[in-house]
């Protein structure tokens, strides 16, 4: 019987211990920004003008790669992110200019560069 009630002693002081912890995720950030980079088309700049497209300005992203022993990864994730800036500007398309991957540069074993012209289409002026 003592024993029994040890262990129900046991788990209501488990029990609660565990109302104060706090679970937290990035899940909401990381499908918010997938959803604003889906929202972004990619032109070439004969396509962009053809259309009703405002320019909104310039947007770079840069990754410094460290890890000599691991290759260096696609541009995508930087091409993503020039997206989603270019979305928070207030646009939907951007004309990519090309990539650059410079060896040794700096403390980076591999320095991944983007740039893009952000622009914002009005589709219903077309």
């Amino acid at each position: 019987m003592v024993n029994h009630i040890i262990k129900i002693s046991l788990l209501i002081l488990l029990l609660s211990g565990c109302t104060n912890i706090r679970f937290t995720t990035n899940t909401i950030d990381w499908l918010e920004s997938g959803f604003e980079a889906q929202e972004v088309e990619t032109y070439s700049f004969a396509e962009i003008m053809t259309y009703n497209a405002t320019y909104l300005g310039s947007v770079s992203e840069e990754y410094c790669h460290t890890k000599k022993l691991n290759p260096a990864p696609t541009f995508t994730p930087l091409v993503k992110e020039l997206k989603i800036e270019t979305q928070k500007l207030g646009g939907n398309a951007i004309v990519l200019n090309p990539c650059e991957k410079i060896k040794d540069y700096s403390s980076c074993s591999t320095l991944l560069r983007c740039n893009a012209s952000a622009y914002s289409i009005d589709f219903n002026g077309v």
